[in-house]
């Protein structure tokens, strides 16, 4: 479906992502591509900082993420989510889960 970038300074991507990030996200795959702060403005308040702790001890220990999250969808609705993606660290320095 995606892949997600994550930079030591914080900047975060999804590089490749599918038509399918449209129908779970909401959020046009192009959208994303370089930045991933509309994807992110779709996750509920509430569940974003719990949701950012895993990106990071993930991004850190290179550990395999793992996490249950809500969304808002465009019609109003909440939509749980569960991701799960494995970590590779790139010459870059950059994080990149599959």
């Amino acid at each position: 479906l995606y892949q997600f970038q994550r930079w030591p300074d914080g900047r975060m991507a999804m590089p490749f992502a599918t038509d399918g990030l449209r129908d779970v996200f909401d959020v046009e795959p192009d959208a994303v591509r370089c930045d991933a702060t509309t994807l992110f403005e779709r996750v509920y308040a509430d569940d974003l900082p719990p949701l950012m702790r895993t990106i990071e001890a993930s991004d850190r220990d290179l550990t395999p993420w793992e996490c249950e999250y809500r969304v808002h969808r465009a019609d109003g609705r909440l939509q749980w989510h569960q991701g799960r993606a494995t970590p590779e660290r790139l010459p870059d320095g950059s994080t990149l889960w599959h």
